[in-house]
């Protein structure tokens, strides 16, 4: 039992639009008003007010068991300080039942459908701060002045008022009545003296009316003003916001505004921004300005050199080709919106968002126009260099550091790598959890240099980053690196666009002529394209673990190596890719065949060369996914033929094996041969290898490399007992048997099998023309046949094509003999 007393339900309970499932929440919302006063019966599809709500004591029966408690002593409506019916479909609320509330202080009836509302019950609200009619369609004048002169905040948001009357509200602060139908001129709201925020957005006002001294938010956006802005009758006015309107100019908005957006008007100059009477360069309050969209041409210095505070400038979609160089000393300025403009000159592109590098360069031009304290330095002195490397090494050590353990300073214009960072990185710490100090230095796991300007770099730097494994240089003017870095344990080495020559790399490499080091050990990728390099580094061909070698772009002629070719025992094992291209190869050496022991080789990259024969060997790298020979003088393969997958041209090198070779290459190749044989540390297994792609019998193979036999200083005695074995296996292996050559000619053999010929005389027997013509359309059609079958290359098919051409044309020939012997028989 409640201290009312016992609660029965009233039998009308919920007959006004209350559907069962809102009939406990009402209950409990009419008994929370009766105990504090304040009724919140928003969202419940109420269509009128209820009668319980307009007579909170009604329902109440009093148990008189109770005694000290009294049915009138609780809240009633007449008692009632908030009321809210918002989000109900009311439509229209009769007098009467508003009147019933006269002590209310705040009213929300925002979102409830209404088309009209009679302002005759407020009168007698002498109570009232807070009224809430936005979202709703109440039409025509809404004069203010009918409002309690208690009222303090007013919501019209959203409405279809037409005018505001004459206010005459001393006590109201704020006054919202957007996306209304208001036009001509705003109300004298003068005589509102604590009014201090305006929002009078989307609607169709012209004219802007006197506004009180004490207003400090004003929002006009979307609004049909022109002419002029005059702005100094509001003293206080800090936040300012006349976008999307026809101003013209502005003659003044007080040095108090802070906030301040003039965007999408007709503003051709900024020269009055403060006021006819501002001094130069005098400092206001500005923090924000926004003047987007209009049709300035000019920012005046003497107007934005005052703005110390200024943080914002936003000025896109104007008619600007610069600006003043006074806009590089504001200190606090770090946002500038220039898009949109036709910048020139000193401006470049990448200064529209690199906002430090403009303001940099706008410091470079001139010194400031007066000496303000608070101004930043002149940009290249001591004070600013010093702090900007100082900013640079705390924030580049911190985020390596941190946890991403990538050291990134590129692109920042350096001739050496910063002292402040590595004494940053040289630092000890203590690891609690492993019990050690330790380096901040070997944290750092990625070092990225590039695009800058070093000519060198400190020892000291490899030796405070000891768990390096990517190295970034690329793009710089680096001639060589330090030695110790073949003590790190390098994955991936990036020092393309520097330049190096091979003796440089092959020292850094592996100093001292040492074959085994960390980095050695480790390179899985190098890159060291346009580096300028004539000869291929040594080193290179012992890295066991390197998977990418770029060599693209230098000066490469000739890759013949020396020491017995691109196999060379335990180096270049794991290769995948190489890419030689755009250099001047006009010689490969021995890549093309030894690249058939690299299991792992995918890509092959040798266009833009200077090749003039491409070696058919190629075709033996069934591994190779992509394969490129574009761009070299070679006139033996059509380019279209380059341009096919390198499946098909893999194909294609393999059906033209033995068929282009000269004699003079034969030689070569011979000898090539024999010195692979030669110098092989295994022979046996060498001639067999070799064996696969050569052409002719085994036996053949071993008639090439006896020739030798004699030679003792140039085969080892290893080769000679090699060479011996495989005679013996192959003594008993019998020779292959010859393909029949293809017919080339048979109506020639034809001639020859008698004795007089048509075209020699009498001398031979007289060939039967009919059998003749057989024998051509039978050879055709065995032409056709092969040149259909699956089997059949592009080239052989092209052959065949040929001679089922000539063997037509002479087919036709003997048709019109026979035709002529006819008729002259």
């Amino acid at each position: 039992m409640s201290r009312f007393g016992k609660h029965q339900r009233n039998p009308n309970f919920g007959r006004h639009g209350v559907n069962e499932n809102s009939t406990l929440v009402l209950q409990h919302k009419i008994e929370t008003a009766r105990q504090t006063g304040q009724m919140n019966l928003s969202a419940l599809g109420l269509t009128e007010i209820p009668e319980e709500a307009l007579d909170l004591r009604a329902a109440i029966l009093v148990d008189p068991g109770a005694g000290e408690v009294k049915a009138w002593e609780c809240w009633g409506e007449e008692t009632l300080t908030l009321l809210d019916l918002s989000d109900n479909p009311l439509s229209i609320i009769p007098d009467e039942q508003l009147e019933r509330y006269q002590n209310l202080k705040k009213l929300r009836l925002r979102r409830c459908s209404l088309s009209h509302f009679s302002l005759a019950p407020l009168t007698s609200m002498f109570y009232l701060s807070l009224l809430d009619l936005s979202d709703n369609s109440i039409p025509g004048p809404f004069p203010l002045e009918s409002l309690p002169q208690t009222l303090t905040s007013l919501n019209l948001n959203n409405n279809k008022v037409t005018d505001l009357g004459y206010p005459r509200l001393p006590q109201l602060q704020t006054l919202t009545a957007s996306n209304n139908m208001l036009k001509g001129q705003t109300p004298d709201l003068s005589s509102c003296q604590n009014l201090s925020t305006i929002d009078l957005s989307k609607n169709s006002i012209e004219n802007l009316n006197r506004l009180p001294d004490c207003l400090s938010n004003l929002n006009m956006r979307s609004n049909r003003l022109g002419g002029t802005l005059d702005l100094l009758g509001g003293g206080n006015l800090s936040n300012v916001d006349f976008s999307q309107n026809s101003l013209v100019g502005v003659e003044g908005i007080g040095g108090r505004v802070q906030v301040l957006d003039v965007s999408g008007n007709r503003i051709e100059s900024l020269e009055s921004l403060f006021g006819a009477d501002y001094r130069p360069f005098s400092e206001v309050k500005l923090k924000e300005f926004r003047a987007r969209g209009n049709k300035l041409k000019l920012v005046p210095a003497k107007t934005f050199g005052g703005a110390i505070e200024l943080t914002l400038l936003d000025l896109s979609d104007n008619d600007f080709s610069d600006l003043p160089s006074v806009l590089g000393y504001l200190p606090q300025l770090t946002r500038i919106g220039l898009e949109g403009n036709c910048l020139r000159g000193n401006i470049r592109p990448s200064m529209v968002t690199d906002i430090r590098a403009l303001k940099r360069s706008l410091r470079f031009r001139a010194e400031p126009p007066v000496n303000n304290p608070k101004y930043l330095q002149q940009a290249g002195g001591e004070e600013e260099v010093k702090e900007e490397k100082k900013r640079v090494a705390v924030s580049s050590a911190r985020s390596a550091v941190g946890g991403n353990g990538v050291l990134d300073v590129s692109k920042q214009s350096l001739t050496q790598l910063p002292t402040t960072t590595l004494e940053e990185l040289q630092h000890e710490a203590y690891n609690e959890d492993e019990d050690r100090y330790y380096t901040l230095g070997s944290k750092v796991k990625t070092l990225k240099a590039s695009q800058n300007r070093l000519t060198s770099i400190e020892p000291h730097w490899f030796d405070a980053l000891r768990g390096l494994t990517t190295l970034d240089l690329n793009h710089n003017q680096l001639t060589t690196l330090p030695t110790n870095l073949a003590t790190l344990r390098i994955n991936s080495l990036i020092l393309s666009s520097n330049p190096f020559d091979e003796v440089s790399v092959a020292t850094f490499l592996s100093p001292h002529g040492s074959l085994s080091t960390h980095l050695v050990d480790s390179l899985t990728h190098i890159n060291l394209s346009n580096c300028r390099l004539a000869g291929l580094p040594q080193p290179l061909f012992d890295l066991p673990c390197l998977q990418e070698l770029n060599l693209s772009y230098n000066r490469l002629t000739d890759l013949s190596n020396p020491r017995s070719g691109w196999v060379v025992s335990g180096g270049l094992q794991e290769l995948s890719v190489l890419d030689l291209s755009n250099n001047k190869i006009s010689n490969l050496g021995d890549l093309p065949h030894d690249m058939k022991f690299k299991k792992n080789i995918r890509t092959l990259m040798l266009g833009n060369n200077e090749l003039r024969q491409l070696p058919l060997e190629l075709g033996y790298l069934i591994t190779l996914t992509c394969l490129d020979l574009r761009g070299n003088p070679q006139r033996a393969i059509r380019p279209a033929t380059l341009d096919k997958p390198v499946d098909a041209l893999l194909e294609y090198f393999r059906s033209r094996m033995g068929n282009t070779a000269s004699p003079a290459s034969r030689k070569t190749s011979t000898k090539q041969t024999q010195r692979k044989i030669i110098a092989s540390p295994d022979p046996t297994h060498a001639l067999k290898d070799l064996s696969l792609d050569y052409q002719g019998s085994p036996k053949n193979l071993l008639d090439l490399a006896g020739e030798y036999e004699d030679d003792v200083e140039a085969k080892p005695s290893s080769c000679s007992d090699s060479l011996e074995q495989l005679h013996n296996e192959y003594d008993n292996t019998p020779p292959q048997r010859q393909q029949p050559r293809p017919k080339t000619n048979s109506l020639q053999n034809l001639y020859d099998e008698y004795d007089e010929s048509p075209q020699h005389g009498t001398g031979r027997k007289q060939i039967p023309l009919q059998s003749a013509c057989d024998e051509i359309e039978e050879l055709i059609q065995d032409l056709e046949r092969k040149m259909r079958h699956h089997h059949t290359t592009e080239m052989q098919k092209y052959a065949y094509k040929k001679q089922i051409a000539m063997e037509k044309a002479k087919l036709i020939k003997e048709r019109r003999r026979e035709k002529a012997g006819q008729q002259q028989a």
